[in-house]
């Protein structure tokens, strides 16, 4: 998936991924994008922060990234995923391929943390309506 990233990314400000059952406020979405486009020669990374390993990571039900964090990543050329869930493994290798690169200083990355009353992840609850999504629905 990563490496269908690095051979097209570079007609877009940014890139997003977002779980099949996840929900968003789209006008929310639409101003994340808005602003990461605008703002794609800086590092920013978007979403919901977690800890693995003592390491940040950005939980996989929707994050985003801009192009200068793209071509980092491309740059890098990092090695097969060795570990799983996707989203830990991205985040660490970012991390671990900035911190590689002198010309790189690590205070210049911005983590964007995500609205998280605008984005729901496998529920959804609101003025009576219950909807959820994912594979262990009972």
């Amino acid at each position: 998936m990563f490496d269908t990233i690095c051979n097209n990314y570079t007609d877009y400000k940014a890139i997003v991924k977002v779980d099949l059952d996840t929900y968003f406020d789209k006008n929310y979405v639409l101003s994340v994008l808005k602003f990461l486009s605008e703002n794609s020669e800086k590092r920013i990374y978007f979403g919901n922060p977690r800890l693995y390993s003592n390491k940040l990571y950005f939980e996989g039900r929707f994050y985003a990234m801009t192009q200068k964090l793209v071509e980092d990543y491309c740059k890098c050329k990092p090695s097969v995923p060795k570990i799983n869930p996707e989203d830990v493994w991205l985040s660490h290798t970012i991390a671990d391929c900035l911190s590689k690169d002198p010309s790189v200083n690590i205070e210049n990355i911005h983590h964007m943390l995500n609205d998280e009353t605008k984005i729901y992840h496998k529920e959804y609850k609101i003025k009576g309506l219950h909807l959820k999504l994912g594979r262990n629905i009972k």
